[in-house]
């Protein structure tokens, strides 16, 4: 049975990962580093002199970073992959792009109708040439909104205020077009190119966020042996931050064993260090471990076991089987 239930939770884990193309084996990685920092911690007694992890704390934080994102089978691919602003099930950048072809056609239509009025009266050479300017000016200026708000789509960092202005500026526009006036943007098209960071708006990011209560709601509903008992719990709060500012129940420190503590750290190092990501680039050695730190400086995660895993230099032995060279720059 012990075999069985093992193989259970290996395939779970598999069918997690397959989910999503793009961040297929993060929980693989995530469990590999989460049981190099235990192993350590265990060899350890500098730092953790009272602390150690037995037999079976072991394998509860194992199977919990296996199920850690259990809660994400019911999280929409659209949204976990979302590598544009402009993304839900297709990246709406082409209609925007069909929408602006609209917009150049009717200039050079609108354009058409006044040359043909002017050979009504009488060919004025002076005022045609005027119509060519002013319709291909117009054009051009269509042809640079694009480019800004497709450049504002695939951007994957934080969006300068100067590009949220010109947004705001494009937004307030409209087209007529066979007797009705066409907005440049739709609001939903709008609310998402003006995401600050990445690409998820606020509804899209609780729903992402909401999959670390469904983990813990679902592996609650599991028989589990006695000295199994924390799993449900250790592998919901792998989001949570020792100040209280992380979800889904803002636990703090006090209520943070140590097996939540690893498992958070080990899944924001796969997930700052990951190549497969849509809506982000991946991040060098030296970014990480800066980021890191100053996330144990603040209190947000365990800064003992950050300075184990840097001390120890856990994090080359896992860039060098899982990081671009380009990534390793320390």
């Amino acid at each position: 049975m012990k075999n069985l239930f093992e193989a259970f939770i290996k395939a779970i884990a598999v069918l997690i990962d397959e989910k999503s193309k793009q961040t297929g084996g993060h929980i693989q990685r995530v469990t590999e580093l989460c049981m190099m920092i235990a192993q350590k911690l265990n060899q350890d007694a500098k730092i953790f002199k009272t602390t150690t992890l037995s037999s079976d704390q072991m394998d509860e934080l194992r199977i919990a970073a296996l199920m850690h994102d259990t809660g994400k089978i019911t999280t929409p691919d659209h949204i976990i992959n979302k590598p544009t602003r402009l993304e839900t099930v297709h990246d709406r950048i082409e209609l925007i792009e069909t929408r602006w072809e609209l917009f150049k056609t009717n200039q050079k239509l609108l354009a058409a109708q006044k040359k043909l009025a002017l050979f009504d009266q009488s060919l004025k050479q002076k005022e045609i040439i005027k119509i060519n300017n002013d319709c291909n000016d117009k054009i051009d200026r269509l042809e640079k909104e694009l480019k800004t708000i497709s450049c504002i789509n695939s951007n994957k960092g934080v969006l300068d205020h100067s590009l949220v202005d010109q947004l705001k500026i494009i937004y307030a526009k409209s087209e007529p077009i066979s007797g009705r006036q066409l907005s440049y943007l739709t609001e939903n098209e709008f609310e998402n190119l003006c995401i600050r960071q990445g690409t998820l708006t606020s509804d899209e990011r609780d729903i992402i966020n909401s999959h670390a209560s469904l983990t813990e709601k679902t592996l609650n509903k599991l028989p589990w042996p006695k000295k199994l008992v924390n799993i449900p719990f250790i592998a919901g709060a792998h989001h949570e931050k020792l100040d209280g500012s992380g979800y889904p129940l803002k636990l703090t420190k006090e209520n943070l064993n140590i097996q939540a503590r690893i498992l958070a750290i080990a899944d924001i190092f796969e997930a700052l260090s990951a190549q497969d990501r849509p809506y982000k680039n991946s991040m060098k050695l030296s970014q990480i471990v800066m980021i890191l730190e100053q996330m144990g400086g603040k209190g947000l995660l365990d800064n003992d076991i950050i300075q184990l895993f840097f001390k120890s230099k856990l994090h080359l032995e896992y860039a060098k089987k899982h990081l671009t060279l380009s990534q390793i720059d320390l």
